[in-house]
C-alpha cells in the first residue's frame, strides 16, 4: 500500500466501488503462506536461492529450518493472521505422506534361530537381514516398498518408498570387540554410494560421549566417542539424542547410552524422540518419528453454487456489525475480541448451511479398471433414466440400468472371490486347513512370550539356565 498517494486504511472490509451494498473482505491467505515457507525455506541445500536459519552469514547446513521453526512460528502468529484460516492452517504443517509413516524398525542384536534368521517376528512383516549376523530393518506396514541397499555383519540398510518420497534406513551395531574405525570406514563407503538424500541412522556404536548422554565409569576409551562425533560432523549428520533421556542399555545397575539416532538434513526435525523401558530386554526401545504422528482431521465443505449463495447472505446478515465493532475498537485486545467474533460466525456459518463432503471409500486391493468402467457406466444410466422426458423412456431406462447394476454386482462378487482364493491359495501352500482356516476360524494362536519363571526357591528368574541347574 505504500505506493498509493493516499494509501487506505488497512481493514478487513473496504468499500466496493461497483456495489455500495456489497462489501469487499481483506483476508490474508495463511495457508499459502505456511506452505510457501516449508516448500522454499525448509531444510534447503541450494546456497544463494534460498533462506537460512538463523545465521546468513555463515551457510553451514545446521542453519537451515526445519519443521520446529514452521511450529514455531505457527504458535507465534495462531493469534493473529492464522485466525482467519482457523482450519486449513492445520493442513498446512504436517509433513509429507512417507514423514508420516511409523512403521519402521532398526533392530540391533535381534534374536536369531539355529539357521541364523530372526526369529518371533510376525509373518507379515518384511526384513532386511543376512543370516548370523548382528542387526536388521524390519517393516512393518505391508504396503510399503521396500529395497535392500547393503547387508553385512554389522550394517544393515533398506529403501523404503512412499509415492515420489525415498528414505533410506541404516541399521548398524559396531561391537566392542572390533575396531570401530573399520565400522565407520564401511559406514561412511555406504553414505558415498547413497549421495544426498534422506537417511536415517539408527545404531549401537558402543561409544560414550557427553553429546548424547553421561560419561559413567567405563573400561572404553572415550575417544571411541569423539571419533563417533567427528564422523557425524564430517558428514553433516545430525544426532537427535537427547542427553537427559534414560539409558538405552541397562544391566543390573550398569547403565550406558550407546544407542544413536543421526539423519541427514534432508530429513525433518523429529516430532518424537524418547527411549521406552523394555523389561523382556536389557537393550531399552527407541521411538523416533519424522512428524507428527496422525494429521488433523479437517472438515471438507461441498461447495455447489446455491450452498455458497445461502452461507453468504446468511454470513452478510450476521456480520453487519463488524466494522463497526473494528472502527471503535480502542486497543488491540477489542480488534482480536472482533477477530474472534468473525471466526466463530464463519464457523457457524459453515456448520449451518455448507455440506460436508463425503468421504472417499479406502482402496481395496481386489479392485481393477474393469470394475470402475462398469460402475461409471451404472451412474450414467441411471442419470440418463431419471432426466427421461416421458414416462415410457424413463422406464426403458429403468430396466437398462437394472440389467448393467446387475452384471456390475456380479463382477464384485466374482472379484472378491477370485481375491480371496489366491489369498488362501499362496497362504496354504502346505495344506488347506492351515494358516487360512486358522486365521478364518480364529484358531490361529501367537507364540506365548514368558517374562520370567520361578526357580525351585521360588524366586523369579529370567535365564532359563538357572531354572534347569536346579532340575
Amino acid at each position: 500500500m505504500k505506493f498509493f498517494a493516499t494509501p487506505p486504511k488497512l481493514s478487513i472490509t473496504y468499500d466496493n466501488p461497483a456495489c455500495p451494498d456489497r462489501p469487499l473482505y481483506y483476508l490474508i491467505d495463511s495457508v499459502h503462506i505456511l506452505k510457501c515457507i516449508r516448500n522454499n525455506w525448509l531444510n534447503q541445500k541450494n546456497v544463494g536461492t534460498c533462506m537460512f536459519l538463523p545465521n546468513f552469514t555463515t551457510l553451514s547446513p545446521f542453519d537451515t529450518a526445519s519443521f520446529q521453526a514452521i511450529k514455531k512460528l505457527h504458535e507465534v502468529e495462531s493469534g493473529k493472521l492464522l485466525k482467519y484460516g482457523y482450519g486449513l492452517t492445520l493442513k498446512a504443517l504436517p509433513p509429507s505422506s512417507l514423514e508420516r509413516q511409523n512403521v519402521k524398525l532398526a533392530l540391533q542384536e535381534p534374536y536369531l534361530d539355529q539357521d541364523g534368521c530372526i526369529g518371533r517376528l510376525p509373518f507379515t512383516w518384511r526384513e532386511i537381514h543376512k543370516p548370523h549376523s548382528k542387526t536388521a530393518v524390519a517393516v512393518t506396514n505391508s504396503k510399503i516398498s521396500v529395497a535392500q541397499i547393503h547387508t553385512s555383519k554389522c550394517i544393515a540398510a533398506a529403501t523404503i518408498t512412499v509415492g515420489k518420497e525415498v528414505l533410506k534406513v541404516i541399521s548398524a551395531y559396531f561391537s566392542p570387540a572390533l575396531s570401530l574405525r573399520m565400522g565407520l570406514e564401511e559406514l561412511g563407503t555406504l553414505l558415498d554410494g547413497l549421495e544426498l538424500s534422506k537417511v536415517v541412522i539408527e545404531g549401537d556404536f558402543n561409544a560414550h560421549h557427553p553429546s548424547w548422554g553421561p560419561v559413567r565409569n567405563t573400561h572404553r576409551n572415550l575417544d571411541m566417542g569423539v571419533s563417533v562425533l567427528s564422523f557425524a560432523t564430517s558428514r553433516a549428520l545430525l544426532i537427535w539424542n537427547d542427553p537427559n533421556s534414560i539409558s538405552t542399555f541397562r544391566r543390573g545397575d550398569w547403565e550406558s547410552w550407546i544407542y544413536l539416532t543421526m539423519s541427514s538434513t534432508e530429513v525433518a526435525a523429529p516430532h518424537t524422540w524418547k527411549v521406552v523401558e523394555n523389561p523382556l530386554s536389557d537393550h531399552n526401545t527407541i521411538i523416533f518419528q519424522t512428524g507428527k504422528q496422525t494429521v488433523p482431521n479437517v472438515q471438507k465443505f461441498s461447495l455447489n453454487p446455491h450452498s455458497l449463495k445461502k452461507a453468504a447472505r446468511y454470513f452478510t446478515t450476521n456480520v453487519g456489525n463488524i466494522m463497526h465493532m473494528i472502527e471503535s475498537a480502542p486497543d488491540n485486545a477489542a480488534v482480536d475480541s472482533a477477530v474472534e467474533y468473525l471466526t466463530e460466525k464463519l464457523k457457524e456459518t459453515s456448520a449451518s448451511k455448507l455440506r460436508i463432503a463425503p468421504k472417499g471409500r479406502a482402496p481395496v486391493h481386489w479392485w481393477s479398471p474393469q470394475l470402475a468402467s462398469l460402475r461409471n457406466r451404472c451412474k450414467a444410466l441411471r442419470r440418463r433414466a431419471a432426466r427421461a422426458g416421458s414416462a415410457a423412456e424413463k422406464e426403458k431406462g429403468h430396466i437398462i440400468f437394472k440389467r448393467e447394476r446387475a452384471k456390475y454386482r456380479r463382477a464384485l462378487l466374482v472379484a472378491k472371490r477370485q481375491s480371496w482364493s489366491g489369498y488362501c491359495k499362496n497362504a496354504g501352500k502346505e495344506g488347506l486347513w492351515t494358516v487360512p482356516y486358522l486365521i478364518g476360524y480364529g484358531k490361529y494362536r501367537t507364540p506365548q512370550v514368558i517374562g520370567a519363571v520361578k526357580d525351585p526357591n521360588g524366586c523369579l528368574t529370567k535365564s532359563t539356565t538357572d531354572y534347569h541347574c536346579h532340575h
